[in-house]
């Protein structure tokens, strides 16, 4: 059995939105430090020592499609699963033989659909035509990262379920689920029988850490538990800093590829229970 369930690469903190998602973890820095493209093909056969499964990420990944598509290579030649988060405008402006080459290798590419992304009818048309392009061009599978928000809760929820409803329709083959960290946070125990409801109806909806805890705990102060960051995963950015999960302070940098090797997880940062992340806003504090 390998050491990690998975191991998340953010090669780039670049991003072609501007400004940034106001959600967005990563910070845009006046100078960018990244490791040259080299150094990322020859972690490859390290991380396939530690695991079966490699998720690519930035900044946005597509930023350089050549490299996704040569780092997805490579990691098929070492048996290791390739998957990409994406927010999908490069990927829209490929012509369909591109497409295909560039996610020939990958395994699944996740897709951003939120309100800050899809924010007009056009923007959800493009959203829909790529996720029908890659479905129909290629053999990679298609996930929708849903981050929720209020406004897809105006009314009784039902707006929720029709939106999911609307994406599973387009045959793809996970949605997840992740409430907003600010001030846009639904108060999910409200609607807690659409949840259950959504998940008994398709089984590959799914919600993030955050959102089981509130729901199973049904509150929102005592939703802070053991998480899986440092148990099954680790993180590493542009720098090759490496950190128990995407969102934690970095505690080691890699000189060398090889390093990722002997890498040891402090104990204060193994199931850690603060994520910074994952603040609760203050008007559902008292929930």
């Amino acid at each position: 059995m390998k050491k990690y369930k998975l191991i998340s690469v953010h090669y780039t903190n670049e991003c072609n939105l501007s400004p940034r998602c106001s959600f967005c973890y990563k910070t845009c820095k006046e100078k960018k430090v990244e490791k040259p493209r080299e150094f990322w093909y020859q972690l490859i056969p390290f991380i396939s020592k530690l695991t079966d499964q490699c998720v690519l990420g930035g900044g946005e990944s597509f930023i350089d499609s050549s490299f996704v598509s040569r780092f997805a290579n490579l990691c098929k030649q070492n048996n290791l699963i390739c998957n990409v988060t994406t927010n999908g405008r490069n990927l829209m402006n490929m012509s369909d033989q591109l497409l295909k080459e560039t996610v020939k290798d990958i395994k699944m590419i996740s897709i951003s659909y939120d309100n800050e992304k899809i924010k007009n009818h056009t923007d959800e048309f493009n959203y829909f035509n790529l996720v029908k392009r890659i479905k129909k061009l290629t053999n990679c599978q298609v996930g929708c990262n849903l981050l929720v928000d209020k406004s897809m809760f105006k009314k009784n929820g039902t707006e929720f379920i029709l939106l999911v409803e609307k994406i599973f329709k387009l045959k793809v083959d996970r949605v997840f689920a992740l409430i907003m960290k600010n001030n846009y946070c639904v108060d999910i125990l409200k609607f807690k029988k659409i949840y259950q409801y959504l998940t008994k109806k398709y089984n590959n909806f799914y919600v993030d850490d955050c959102s089981k805890q509130i729901i199973e705990s049904n509150n929102y102060t005592n939703w802070k538990k053991t998480c899986h960051r440092g148990v099954d995963m680790i993180s590493v950015n542009e720098d090759s800093f490496v950190s128990s999960c995407s969102f934690a302070k970095p505690f080691t940098k890699l000189e060398k590829p090889k390093d990722i090797l002997n890498i040891e997880i402090p104990k204060n940062e193994i199931g850690k229970n603060y994520c910074p992340f994952l603040k609760i806003p203050k008007h559902l504090n008292s929930s």
